[in-house]
C-alpha cells in the first residue's frame, strides 16, 4: 500500500490532465512514465513545503507536520498539477511561448482544434458533403472528425447567395464526417 500512496499524486495529475485537456492520449506506457516523472516532482515539492513549514513553525504554528499531512499535500498538489497542465494545454500556453521563441510551429491541440479556438468568434459557413451549406457559429468542434460532431448555433441555410434563417431551430448538430470544409467569415 505505501507504494500506491507514493505514486498516487502523479497518477492523479495525469488522470485529471487527460480528463480535462483536449489532447490525444499517448500510449499507456508513455502515460505511466509521465505519471512517474510528475510523482518525483511532487515529492520534491512536498519535501520543500515540509522544510518551509518547519521554518515557519518557528514563528507561527498551524499544527504538527505528519506523514498523513505530507500525503494530503501530495494529493492536493497532484490534482492541482493536473488542472494546471490541462489549463496550459487547453490555452496553448507552452506551445505559444515555444512558437514565439521559434522553437516549433506546432500547437498543443490538433491543427483543426487550434484553428477553431483561434477563430471561434467568427461566423462560419459549413460546406457539407452533399453540397448544402450552412452559416452560423461553431459552439462545439469535434476532437475526432470521424466520431465527433459540430454544434452550430444561429443556423442559416445558404441557398445561392441568400442566407435563410432556421427560425425555429436554436442549433444543429452535424457529424464531422458530413463536413467537407469550414469557411471562416470576417
Amino acid at each position: 500500500m505505501p507504494i500506491l500512496q507514493q505514486l498516487m499524486p502523479g497518477f492523479l495529475a495525469m488522470l485529471v490532465l487527460y480528463w480535462l485537456a483536449e489532447i490525444p492520449k499517448p500510449p499507456h506506457f508513455e502515460r505511466v512514465l509521465q505519471a512517474l516523472i510528475i510523482t518525483g516532482a511532487i515529492q520534491l515539492l512536498v519535501l520543500g513545503m515540509e522544510k518551509l513549514a518547519y521554518f515557519l513553525g518557528n514563528y507561527y504554528s498551524l499544527g504538527e507536520w505528519s506523514e498523513a499531512s505530507g500525503r494530503a499535500i501530495a494529493v492536493i498538489l497532484g490534482g492541482g498539477t493536473g488542472i494546471a497542465l490541462a489549463y496550459i494545454c487547453n490555452n496553448d500556453i507552452a506551445f505559444s511561448l515555444a512558437r514565439k521563441l521559434r522553437l516549433t510551429t506546432r500547437a498543443s491541440q490538433g491543427d483543426a482544434v487550434h484553428i477553431h479556438k483561434k477563430m471561434s468568434a467568427h461566423a462560419v459557413i459549413i460546406h457539407l458533403a452533399d453540397g448544402r451549406r450552412m452559416m452560423g457559429y461553431i459552439d462545439a468542434f469535434p476532437n475526432d472528425r470521424q466520431t465527433g460532431v459540430y454544434l452550430i448555433s444561429s443556423p442559416h441555410w445558404i441557398e445561392g447567395e441568400a442566407a435563410i434563417p432556421s427560425t425555429l431551430t436554436h442549433s444543429y448538430m452535424i457529424l464531422g464526417t458530413d463536413v467537407q470544409w469550414v469557411e471562416f467569415l470576417n
